[in-house]
């Protein structure tokens, strides 16, 4: 009796044993899997953030009855070795909300998606002058663009020649239009010059009566450096617009040097 009895109580410890055995093993092959298994579950993160949204030009004077163009760029951030990230990666693919404020598109809305390079064009037109207040938004980010909708007299009462810094000028069929900001200026800055008239050929751009820039396109800017100059000092900005018929079109305009 003793003899069977310790044989029963002998296998039943061999089963416990392997069953204890059984659970261990199972248990070890969870925590082995379980890297490769969170790994499959875990999210791959999402779209890249928008970090800047640049509307150009920020500020422009342009004629009634022709055509504005803002070029929108959007930024991501990209690495930057060891100072971390920095906001300079152009962003593919992003939805740019588009909405006119104020002036003669107001409440026009539009939706826009930028390219390879990161950019889309927002186009506008006005046959009347006003100031046309532009927002644009895209992955929580905002820009804003003005543009002074003029006539070739310069527009009636706030839309003035001498207005806010807007140079008017015709010569027979050709006008030319810029905006230069009533201010100091403490960081160089861009000039937006925009001309109409019988076939555009170059524009000229000079400060102090010196030569800096020529383009054949018509819709070139040019930067203002004011490396060099002085602080409190001001100074004279010509652009020289031809054309192949008619005359010339001179537009002029002044600007400080913020300081003493």
């Amino acid at each position: 009796m003793l003899s069977v009895r310790s044989t029963q109580f002998r296998a039943s410890r061999q089963l416990i044993a392997a069953f204890i055995t059984t659970i261990a093993l199972a248990a070890a092959l969870a925590l082995a899997m379980a890297p490769a298994s969170l790994a499959k579950s875990k999210p791959a993160g999402g779209p890249p953030k928008v970090c800047a949204i640049i509307a150009t030009p920020p500020i422009s004077a342009r004629l009634i009855n022709t055509t504005q163009s803002i070029l929108l760029t959007v930024y991501t951030e990209s690495p930057s070795g060891r100072r971390g990230k920095k906001c300079d990666k152009p962003l593919t693919g992003q939805s740019i909300d588009v909405r006119v404020l104020t002036g003669p598109n107001a409440g026009l809305v539009t939706a826009l998606t930028t390219d390879g390079a990161g950019q889309a064009t927002f186009m506008s037109t006005s046959a009347v002058p006003g100031i046309e207040v532009t927002k644009y938004t895209a992955g929580g980010r905002v820009a804003v663009s003005h543009t002074f909708w003029v006539t070739k007299h310069g527009g009636p009462g706030p839309y003035g020649e001498h207005h806010g810094g807007i140079r008017v000028l015709s010569n027979n069929s050709n006008t030319g239009v810029v905006y230069v900001a009533k201010r100091c200026y403490t960081h160089g800055f861009r000039l937006f010059p925009a001309f109409d008239g019988d076939s555009f050929v170059s524009s000229t751009f000079s400060l102090d009566g010196r030569e800096v820039a020529t383009s054949t396109a018509a819709d070139a800017s040019y930067a203002v450096s004011l490396r060099g100059i002085k602080p409190g000092s001001r100074h004279r900005i010509s652009i020289l617009a031809k054309f192949t018929s008619g005359g010339p079109v001179e537009l002029k305009a002044s600007f400080t040097r913020c300081g003493h």
